[in-house]
């Protein structure tokens, strides 16, 4: 009886043990998984950063990251969504033909999603072309990126513009620093290109790039996600001014619309009916393009009349019928808010956002954090949400911009179903024409 006691009190310290052994494990793999997702964010978002990274996909399934914006916890995104893009970009000025130039000219006649995809089709072109990238200080470039993706960091201008360069491989610089570079030329080959070549916005907004959209969208997922995981929510100017209002303050956050008390779960309409009937008239056109280059078919209406019928049917499909639902708007067609909140099925649930908060930053930041989007193809603003998304782990399915009207079997009833819930739709010329991002 005593030998079995004994090997019994043995098994029961072997047990003890190999727990204590256990939970100084799991305290080493925290440790280790917070280390590596720190260093990750520091790393792998940078667009300059080429390094192999066959560690980190090889453990992608092991390991995900916890990222954090406006206070929410985004979804679940393996490593594999942060692989730098494709080599052929290279750090500043190594082994590049010229620097392009953008920011210098005068841009205000278009909005600020018109900008943002101005910047992005203009690292396109840098890519496309071999060339450096060079954003003017002060000018309409650096403005956006400023008002939108300072970042809640402590950081001074100089100390912020280092960072932005070093994450999307871009220089900022004076305009008399591009003046002098713009007058020496580069003839070590034929033909003799200048060193500094400036391009309009408006050229680079319009500048379709010839890369495969897949490397499109890797390129943009690496910059989207680390822009919208660097919001600004403060502007060290607006806090410290006198005469500045707490709207204007809260005008300069762009997670003013992200309350503590906004649910997990929220639907975003964008209502864009532009003056004089714009939406209807730019929507029909776009449809006709997408069904000559695509074949595909989508509502040249519902996009833009946003009809409760049109959006119970999403809401439905989707499961969000009882979803809080915020409407954010140009404010230019009141009558389709006032028909979604007389809705029987869910108009009690539909809400607008406050004046105090609404802004173009807020706004967009309460549609990319949302679980279901409805917006319109064209928009930059919904496209620019739209892709935010993605890039942020989304699932592309809960973004709905390109529907398609399906005659029920009794044909006195409709239902719509999204036309296009690929991601790459929403960087293909043949479905966005110029409305690409």
């Amino acid at each position: 009886m005593m030998a079995v006691a004994y090997k019994s009190e043995r098994i029961l310290l072997f047990l003890v043990l190999l727990s204590i052994v256990y939970i100084s494990f799991l305290d080493v793999m925290r440790t280790y998984q917070d280390s590596f997702m720190t260093n990750l964010t520091d790393t792998s978002l940078e667009v300059g950063n080429y390094e192999r990274h066959d560690a980190r996909l090889a453990i992608q399934n092991v390991i995900s990251q916890q990222r954090i914006t406006c206070g929410k916890r985004l979804p679940n995104a393996s490593v594999a969504s942060f692989a730098a893009p494709e080599s052929s970009m290279k750090p500043w000025f190594t082994n590049k033909r010229f620097t392009i130039v953008i920011g210098h000219d005068n841009m205000n006649h278009v909005q600020t999603n018109n900008h943002i995809n101005a910047i992005l089709h203009a690292m396109d072109y840098a890519i496309d072309h071999n060339a450096s990238l060079a954003l003017i200080r002060n000018g309409w470039a650096t403005d956006v990126l400023r008002k939108l993706f300072r970042g809640d960091e402590d950081l001074s201008m100089n100390e912020w513009e280092a960072k932005l360069e070093s994450k999307l491989n871009l220089m900022i610089l004076d305009r008399k620093e591009v003046y002098k570079g713009g007058n020496y030329y580069d003839c070590t080959n034929a033909p003799c290109p200048k060193i500094m070549q400036y391009m309009s916005g408006d050229e680079m907004y319009y500048y379709h790039t010839t890369a495969n959209l897949s490397s499109v969208i890797q390129r943009r997922n690496v910059v989207l996600s680390f822009l919208w995981t660097h919001p600004t929510t403060r502007n060290p100017s607006a806090i410290s001014s006198p005469t500045m209002s707490l709207e204007g303050v809260q005008k300069s956050n762009v997670c003013s619309t992200i309350s503590k008390s906004l649910p997990d779960q929220y639907v975003v309409i964008h209502s864009r009916w532009m003056k004089k009937d714009g939406c209807l008239k730019r929507l029909g056109r776009l449809a006709h393009w997408i069904k000559n280059k695509t074949n595909a078919t989508i509502d040249h209406k519902a996009p833009c009349l946003l009809s409760p019928k049109y959006i119970k049917s999403i809401l439905r499909s989707r499961g969000a019928l009882h979803y809080p639902i915020y409407v954010i708007s140009d404010g230019l067609n009141n009558d389709i808010i006032g028909k979604l909140q007389n809705h029987s099925k869910f108009g009690n649930n539909v809400k607008t956002v406050p004046q105090n908060v609404s802004w173009v930053g807020g706004d967009m930041m309460l549609g990319i954090l949302s679980s279901v989007f409805i917006g319109t193809p064209i928009s930059t603003l919904s496209g620019n949400i739209a892709r935010a998304r993605i890039a942020l782990g989304f699932d592309p399915q809960t973004n709905i911009l390109f529907p398609q009207k399906m005659k029920k079997n009794d044909h006195k009833s409709s239902e719509w179903i999204n036309s296009c819930e690929d991601p790459q739709c929403l960087y293909d010329v043949r479905f966005l024409n110029h409305y690409v991002g």
